[in-house]
């Protein structure tokens, strides 16, 4: 926090010409954010790549999307988590958990950031559970708890 205002001091201080590139850097991320924002709320969706080792996703903007980023899993299940009630519709997110091989704990590898209708989201994972169920019967973590965020 302190480092603002000494350059702050430094931008005032210096010649109109010396504060161009620090003002088209600060201009250029403040942009950014603000239209990466912007492209999401209106053409944002998540891509998801579910086989019988890895769960991969990137997001995609409208303009870009995300590198796609992979993670492997030992045993796979899903947790739906209810985040809010909008116009009587109940709204939540998928989450992906993985079972470790030493210790089978549970860990979230990957939770969704669009909100979908609970509805809509019970039938996607059990769509994604029967095509799971058809690659691999084994990785499919069934018979575990489901796993709990609170």
């Amino acid at each position: 926090m302190i480092s603002v205002p000494i350059s702050l001091i430094t931008i005032i201080d210096s010649e109109p010409q010396d504060f161009i590139i620090p003002i088209s850097i600060i201009s250029f991320l403040i942009f950014y954010f603000i239209i990466r924002y912007f492209l999401w709320n209106i053409y944002g969706k998540e891509n998801i790549i579910i086989n019988n080792k890895t769960i991969s996703y990137n997001r995609d903007f409208g303009l870009y999307q995300t590198k796609y980023t992979s993670n492997h899993y030992y045993k796979l299940d899903f947790a739906i988590e209810h985040v809010k009630k909008d116009n009587n519709v109940e709204l939540g997110e998928l989450i992906f958990i993985n079972f470790s091989e030493e210790t089978q704990l549970s860990e979230v590898i990957f939770q969704t950031s669009i909100l979908i209708e609970l509805k809509e989201l019970e039938k996607l994972r059990q769509e994604i559970e029967l095509h799971l169920y058809d690659i691999d019967k084994d990785k499919l973590a069934g018979n575990y708890i489901v796993f709990s965020q609170n």
